[in-house]
């Protein structure tokens, strides 16, 4: 069974960012686990992923 894992309704990018990361830590110890997000995404986090993932 796949567990979800999300932060804030409205969520802000340390809440995004908290989700990917714990996603990632648990997938390392084997659980079958993904982040979804409950709301949409805020420009601050939206310049923060185009930022960091160029």
């Amino acid at each position: 069974m796949k567990t979800l894992i999300f932060g804030h309704k409205n969520p802000d990018t340390d809440s995004i960012c908290s989700s990917l990361v714990m996603e990632k830590f648990d997938q390392n110890l084997g659980f079958d686990v993904e982040a979804v997000r409950l709301g949409e995404i805020n420009k601050e986090t939206r310049l923060c992923f185009k930022f960091f993932r160029n």
